[in-house]
């Protein structure tokens, strides 16, 4: 795998790209990968190159996507915005980065990338998507890179088609005051409301944490009055009125009028309680406004669900990231891996904004000389435990790739 680089606030369900479905294979096995700086492309030295996963804070007209697939025309690109950044063994940058994937005859990727219209059934478009994709094998893995909003309805489409705990990993595409919308793309396409689902057989060890380094507190109610990514209520009473005493009146200023809550308010998100086959999980959730005494969600929270505030400091999120590489790192056999990609949450990346540095070195000291990229996103799917698919917040999630004869030397 090599490294590559290249070099707007944000409005939901506009300029949308206007094919709603464009799908694109690529039937090569990996050998090798890199990573890549765009703005210093020297592809001509590339052997072979099969897949490059970009993730970049450029607009997708400043990517060199055409020059790339006038040079290889089998290449398949791929990839989505991130937010203030992307992870890179050189620190986090502005830029556009990626991690090409080089090969012989072997392993596959399949990838659709899909656009929503306005009022569309976006659970049967995926379904139907979905399962117009050859099978790449038995046990069906796939990467999810979404336009955040549409998270919940996209998941619910892949658990009809691949089963409650289909193995997906990904995040959703960020954007910041530089870069108005968030999009995702494939190859000559792109979109600003839809995602790019993209399958692989490729051996991979897979992993999402639902604590970047967070607690649980004990200050517990139940979501009694909930739509989508709204709370209203908390145990019947105004959910801003509950998060602001839970939350010891940090925010109350905040908290007495319609907008947005100051970045600050990562450090206390909501986290979705579930148990389970004798096993206890979260899923946390960023609070980051307020609308008539309501909470506005970063991910959807059901009316009954049992809900706890959670804490967590910049020195917990840097702390935790080291560790849960490493404890996935400890699962396989370090010497196949040849490569990695991670999904970090934003609110962490703005938590950690004065110690944003650390989160690179963090990630190569566990990685050694292993390329990566990684992606601020503003979403997190995934896994945890025996739990179903689901979409959160506040997470981390990293995908490692394994050959499966790596070369000793």
């Amino acid at each position: 795998m090599w490294f590559v680089g290249v070099t707007r606030h944000y409005t939901f369900l506009t300029n949308c790209a206007k094919k709603c479905c464009y799908f694109a294979s690529f039937y090569q096995g990996i050998k090798l990968m890199k990573w890549i700086q765009l703005s210093r492309l020297q592809p001509d030295l590339w052997s072979a190159p099969r897949v490059l996963i970009v993730f970049t804070t450029q607009p997708y007209e400043a990517l060199p996507i055409s020059v790339l697939r006038t040079m290889y025309p089998d290449l398949l690109i791929m990839g989505m915005s991130s937010h203030h950044g992307v992870f890179t063994p050189e620190g986090f940058k502005r830029g556009s980065y990626g991690l090409l994937f080089e090969g012989e005859e072997g392993e596959r990727f399949c990838a659709s990338l899909m656009t929503f219209e306005a009022d569309e059934d976006i659970r049967q478009k995926v379904v139907s998507s979905v399962s117009r994709l050859e099978p790449l094998s038995a046990e069906r893995r796939f990467m999810m890179y979404c336009i955040p909003g549409f998270e919940e309805r996209v998941i619910e489409g892949l658990r009809e088609v691949l089963g409650s705990r289909a193995d997906v990993l990904g995040g959703s595409a960020g954007y910041d005051l530089f870069l108005e919308q968030p999009y995702v793309f494939l190859n000559d396409a792109m979109t600003t409301c839809g995602v790019l689902l993209a399958e692989t057989d490729i051996a991979e060890y897979r992993s999402i944490n639902a604590m970047a380094g967070y607690h649980l507190s004990e200050k517990r109610g139940i979501a009694t009055r909930a739509q989508g990514r709204i709370l209203y209520e908390i145990d019947h009473r105004n959910a801003s009125s509950v998060y602001d005493e839970w939350t010891d009146g940090m925010f109350s200023t905040y908290l007495e009028h319609d907008g947005l809550l100051p970045r600050s308010a990562a450090k206390f998100p909501l986290g979705r309680l579930y148990q389970g086959n004798h096993e206890f999980g979260i899923w946390l959730t960023h609070v980051y406004g307020v609308q008539t005494h309501a909470l506005m969600l970063f991910a959807e929270i059901a009316e009954g669900t049992e809900i706890c505030l959670t804490r967590g400091s910049s020195k917990q999120i840097l702390d935790n990231l080291k560790s849960a590489i490493d404890r996935e790192l400890q699962k396989v056999e370090r010497q196949k891996v040849c490569g990695a990609l991670v999904y970090f949450c934003s609110g962490c990346t703005n938590l950690v904004a004065e110690s944003i540095k650390q989160i690179s070195m963090s990630i190569c000291e566990s990685l050694g000389n292993i390329p990566f990229i990684g992606a601020s996103t503003m979403g997190e799917q995934g896994c945890l435990a025996n739990q179903p698919l689901q979409h959160g917040n506040m997470m981390i999630g990293i995908t490692l790739f394994m050959q499966a004869n790596p070369t000793l030397t």
